[in-house]
């Protein structure tokens, strides 16, 4: 009866209209909680400002800042031809793409043949778990995060249902806005290949990493600094490293970033079948974890941002694994469909009681010191992959 009422009332339409008024709504709630602080300018938003008032600055600054072109491209072009100050055209750019974004990983996961119901929901477990995504509506200039996400989607579709034109049009938008996301598009092209085998996608391969070369050598062709950064960490023995691991995951206790998510491989063989045919995709997604782990020195507070843009593609590929596992238990399709709802636990704290940096505070220590959402979430999400006695699963 519940399955046919979900079914029925959250249709593609509603699902989308939704979808909308959430995005609208986290916009809204930023806004109330958070105002944006300047000091944050100073540090690696003033690279993306100075770009957005000048192209010519693509030349002269740190290269790695430079290889990040285009959001601050989009940035200039709000600015110059609608008169909007930087500030706000990034907020504006932001604040669309972010909109965006939720609706096209919406139609992602219903390329998967997934019910509108349950596309809705994987949307709201994928960018609302976590502060990844929702931390860039805060931080307005991280405009770049917002299309690192919407990019690496359209490729990753484009490359598993062999859509060539899209695959080389996102393809060179991606070089341009994240320098790693060159690797992405490498593996999105072989992997492709290892589908289909057609060999014509090789010279669209070609094209891109000649222009990746071309961009690699122009950006920040008269800047002789080396980009601020303690290569000294970098140098030391393999006891450091572990030391560094051991206090990412336990100390400060961001292997709570991976639960529950993880558990699958643990306990589930048929995975491995199902993640088979993208393997060369959920390559790259631990290509921004690992060295998110390794190297904990160098990302510290952004462990939070840096490690989920390459994880939340594997996080996609397991939710789809799951809702197909689970796809003729109603009981279970109904639980997973209500999973969101814990999230409300934490956005009611939030609202209620956080101004300023304690959104970030929360999100990273205080939501673990207390019975939060996130234990419901996870407690719910692992009697789904446990206690079904669904064989598919197990």
């Amino acid at each position: 009866m519940i399955n046919k009422f979900i079914e029925k009332y959250f249709d593609t339409r509603i699902s989308l209209l939704l979808l909308f008024f959430i995005g609208i709504l986290t916009i809204f709630i930023s806004n109330y909680l958070y105002i944006y602080e300047p000091a944050l300018s100073q540090q690696d938003s003033k690279f993306y400002i100075l770009l957005a008032n000048n192209l010519n600055n693509y030349f002269y600054i740190y290269k790695e800042v430079a290889l990040r072109i285009l959001p601050s491209f989009l940035v200039y072009l709000i600015n110059f031809f609608l008169d909007i100050d930087i500030f706000n055209s990034f907020k504006i750019l932001n604040y669309i793409f972010f909109i965006f974004l939720l609706l096209k990983i919406f139609f992602f996961f219903k390329k998967f043949n997934i019910k509108s119901n349950i596309a809705f929901s994987s949307v709201l477990i994928l960018y609302f778990f976590n502060n990844s995504v929702v931390y860039s509506v805060f931080n307005t200039y991280q405009l770049l995060d917002i299309l690192l996400y919407i990019f690496s989607i359209f490729i990753i579709e484009s490359s598993i249902f062999n859509k060539r034109n899209y695959m080389f049009i996102f393809s060179i938008l991606a070089i341009f806005t994240k320098e790693f996301l060159f690797l992405l598009v490498i593996l999105s092209y072989l992997n492709n290949f290892y589908i289909y085998k057609k060999n014509n996608i090789f010279y669209d391969l070609s094209l891109i990493i000649t222009i990746f070369l071309l961009h690699f050598y122009f950006a920040g062709l008269f800047n002789n600094q080396e980009f601020i950064i303690n290569k000294n960490s970098m140098t030391k023995d393999l006891s450091h490293y572990f030391k560094l691991i051991y206090h990412c995951l336990f100390v400060d206790k961001n292997f709570l970033f991976f639960a529950p998510y993880i558990f699958i491989f643990f306990f589930s063989r048929k995975i491995f079948i199902f993640l088979k045919k993208y393997y060369l995709i959920v390559c790259y997604s631990l290509l921004p974890v690992i060295p998110s782990v390794v190297m904990y020195d160098l990302v510290g507070n952004n462990f939070f941002r840096v490690h989920y843009q390459g994880y939340f593609i594997l996080v996609i590929f397991i939710l789809i694994f799951l809702v197909k596992q689970i796809s003729r238990n109603k009981f279970l399709l109904n639980c997973y469909f209500l999973l969101p709802i814990t999230f409300s636990i934490d956005f009611i704290y939030i609202f209620l009681n956080i101004k300023q940096s304690g959104f970030y505070n929360y999100y990273q220590l205080l939501r673990y010191e207390y019975f939060s959402g996130y234990y419901f979430f996870s407690i719910i999400f692992l009697y789904i992959l446990f206690i079904s006695n669904n064989k598919k699963i197990i």
